[in-house]
């Protein structure tokens, strides 16, 4: 070997000694699987060019999309114990994941164009909300050992309204618009804060919420987020019942825990369907569902029944 060929040698060793152990997700890398899916939720992956049918213990890869439809929902369960509850007409997809469950230095970045979700923080989220970053179009979120629940789009607007939080001068993005929910810890949290926390930048400026049942709203990118306020149980209850994965019809799939025989099945395509698609533009009373929970969407139960 050449003087010059063991230099080069060893300079490519010394690189390799020094690359990290943990996991970096890469194009293609599974980051969790679907733990349960409703109706019709279609992921498309980088490498293909038709989606498919979300299918209970499928892989699902770094930069997939997700789309659901109205009357539909998935969960996802991440490698790290995370969940990604998407409800209807949700867009969604998870562009970075570093898990390594023997280091603190973890990450996860999401991106959520439109619709209504559900994160439940696993073990990224251990140490710090920087950790673990969800974007819309107008807010950045960042999140410890708790479950966040959010709604983008015309929908927070109608919501908002609901709530009396439009009050004044306010500049709307309808197409943007953020609304955050603060529920609480995860029953399974590894988070050393146990009340857990969830820290909103909009327009330069940061709102933190640490209350369980305290939500702030982002009216458009360039302005600062809400103050808190005190979330009601009617709002409570219309997330609750858009976000559940567990019809009363048979067909539900019950979630499921991670181990290590995954296996990966064969993609199955989605095929054209004939589906009646009403954006919802607006939130008539006889809609908005009541604290019994007896009026919106009839196959779902909420948390409280």
């Amino acid at each position: 070997m050449t003087h010059l060929n063991f230099v080069k040698f060893i300079a490519i060793a010394g690189v390799c000694i020094l690359l990290p152990s943990s996991v970096i997700a890469t194009d293609a890398s599974e980051v969790g699987r679907n733990a349960a899916v409703k109706g019709t939720v279609q992921i498309l992956s980088q490498e293909q060019l038709q989606a498919r049918q979300a299918v209970v213990k499928e892989p699902v890869f770094l930069g997939d999309k997700v789309s659901s439809k109205i009357g539909s929902s998935l969960q996802v369960l991440l490698k790290d114990n995370s969940t990604f509850t998407v409800g209807p007409q949700c867009d969604m997809v998870i562009d970075e994941f570093v898990y390594d469950p023997k280091t603190d230095n973890n990450s996860l970045s999401a991106k959520v164009k439109k619709g209504m979700f559900r994160f439940t923080s696993g073990k990224v989220s251990k140490t710090n909300p920087d950790n673990i970053k969800i974007t819309t179009p107008t807010a950045t979120m960042g999140i410890r050992g708790t479950m966040v629940e959010v709604l983008v789009g015309p929908e927070a607007f109608l919501c908002a309204k609901k709530e009396g939080l439009l009050a004044g001068d306010i500049r709307m993005d309808h197409a943007g618009a953020t609304l955050i929910i603060l529920r609480g810890p995860g029953p399974n949290t590894t988070s050393r804060n146990r009340k857990g926390e969830v820290v909103v930048e909009s327009g330069g400026q940061e709102v933190r919420l640490t209350e369980s049942g305290t939500g702030v709203l982002v009216s458009n990118a360039d302005q600062k987020p809400s103050e808190p306020f005190v979330v009601s149980d009617v709002l409570f209850n219309y997330f609750s019942r858009r976000l559940r994965t567990q019809p009363k019809r048979e067909g539900n799939f019950q979630p499921f825990e991670i181990n290590d025989d995954w296996f990966t099945p064969i993609p199955v395509p989605v095929t054209e369907e004939s589906e009646l698609f009403t954006p919802m533009d607006s939130i008539e009373d006889e809609d908005w569902p009541s604290q019994n929970g007896n009026e919106f969407e009839g196959d779902f139960l909420s948390p409280e029944e």
